[in-house]
């Protein structure tokens, strides 16, 4: 029963993650309709459903979702030109960082291929 909870947690986190920047733009009354908002809003609607395919059916490539969308987060500042904006840059690179470290937690007991690890 342990391993399920500990494999359910980071899924369970980065699902309400996806929520919370699918729903950021309105929450924190930012660039409503813009570049930075429609970036937050497709990342965390990719990382909310692949979180909810992994909760009840697990697949490896919901993991790689996960972790392109954490590069994404990382990479999207510079490559939609807003690494101006203070705010933006660092909640992306702290989402982007949080994804990837939950993407990281959840597969630890698998391998590259997502077959269980042996337990020793």
């Amino acid at each position: 029963m342990t391993h399920q909870v500990k494999g359910l947690l980071p899924d369970t986190l980065m699902l309400l993650l996806g929520g919370l920047l699918f729903l950021s733009p309105w929450l924190f009354s930012f660039d409503a309709g813009g570049t930075i908002a429609l970036s937050v809003q497709i990342a965390g609607a990719l990382l909310f459903v692949s979180a909810l395919l992994e909760i009840f059916v697990f697949n490896i490539w919901e993991e790689w979702v996960g972790a392109a969308v954490g590069v994404w987060l990382l990479a999207a500042p510079f490559v939609l030109g807003f690494n101006a904006n203070a705010d933006a840059t660092i909640g992306h690179f702290a989402a982007g960082l949080v994804t990837i470290v939950l993407v990281a937690l959840s597969v630890s007991d698998h391998d590259f291929f997502g077959r269980k690890r042996q337990e020793s």
